[in-house]
């Protein structure tokens, strides 16, 4: 058995936070952080993001659950061999996410198409 940073238990909680922490900021970004306006006229980065958004908020039940699965089956163990993996992906599908939104909270208002005062 492994002890410390390199256990299964710590990688574990590491990978479902990670989860946590991906679930979290895709649903904050979707119903909260980005306007609901069409991914048309944008391309990149602005684009993915949109669309991204306008996706979670069209199938909020088949995300949850994708990511309740997810971290269920991490949580539990039944994915132990891909702790690394899952934490890794999630933890770069994240940042990737923010540094989306966050270019996208700056192009928006570049273009036009809404007002923020």
């Amino acid at each position: 058995m492994e002890e410390g940073a390199k256990s299964f238990f710590g990688w574990r909680l590491m990978a479902v936070g990670a989860l946590f922490l991906l679930a979290l900021a895709l649903g904050l970004m979707s119903f909260v952080i980005l306007p609901q306006i069409p991914p048309a006229p944008f391309g990149g980065v602005t684009r993915v993001a949109l669309a991204t958004a306008a996706g979670i908020r069209e199938n909020v039940a088949i995300v949850a659950a994708a990511f309740v699965v997810l971290g269920a089956a991490t949580g539990f163990g039944y994915a132990d061999k891909l702790l690394k993996p899952i934490a890794w992906g999630a933890g770069l599908v994240l940042a990737f996410f923010i540094l989306a939104a966050w270019w996208t909270l700056r192009t928006i208002p570049a273009a036009g198409l809404i007002d923020l005062r």
